[in-house]
């Protein structure tokens, strides 16, 4: 009986650790999916506020790029 008992005791650790397992690497997943996604639209959001400003001063220049200096 006390085998029994062992072997279902030790199984039953497993089946937990496992499961553990499992949802920490879903939950991971999920975590850097979502953190991934937040990324792709803060890059988004960014680059349309600079094309914005962007058409904003081609069209104060009389949509001419002339006399525009650019930073390196």
């Amino acid at each position: 009986m006390r085998s029994l008992r062992r072997r279902l005791t030790i199984t039953h650790t497993v089946v937990a650790l496992l499961a553990v397992l499992l949802i920490t690497i879903l939950a991971g997943s999920l975590i850097a999916r979502a953190y991934l996604d937040l990324s792709r639209e803060q890059a988004r959001d960014l680059s349309r506020g600079i094309s914005l400003r962007l058409v904003a001063l081609y069209r104060l220049n009389g949509g001419s790029w002339e006399g525009v200096q650019a930073d390196h």
